[in-house]
């Protein structure tokens, strides 16, 4: 396996769980060991969509792919009539953001 693959990987996974917990604060739900437990395993479900996605579609289209099925996820995982596509929305573009800036400090 190749350092890019395995550091994209690592990045994906993570980059979902913090969009995932940003999702959970927003909409005020109290984060519990269960709670902890499905967003860990739904990253990884996310993750290993896009690493067996990432030769075949773009990076754009991977993100893309990404947001609906952490939509469809948190459909499950509602519980009162939050409106999960803004509520995603909003977090993604924080998480991302963050992840920009990072990756622009990070240059030499």
């Amino acid at each position: 396996m190749e350092d890019a693959l395995i550091v994209t990987i690592i990045k994906t996974f993570f980059l979902n769980i913090f969009i995932l917990i940003l999702n959970f604060k927003i909409i005020n739900k109290k984060i519990n060991y269960k709670n902890i437990i499905e967003i860990i395993i739904i990253s990884f479900l996310i993750t290993a969509i896009c690493a067996a996605l990432k030769n075949y579609v773009d990076k754009l289209l991977l993100i893309i792919i990404s947001y609906f099925i952490q939509l469809k996820f948190m459909e499950i995982l509602k519980t009162d009539n939050n409106p999960i596509l803004i509520v995603n929305l909003i977090s993604n573009s924080i998480v991302y953001s963050i992840f920009a800036i990072a990756v622009i400090l990070e240059l030499p």
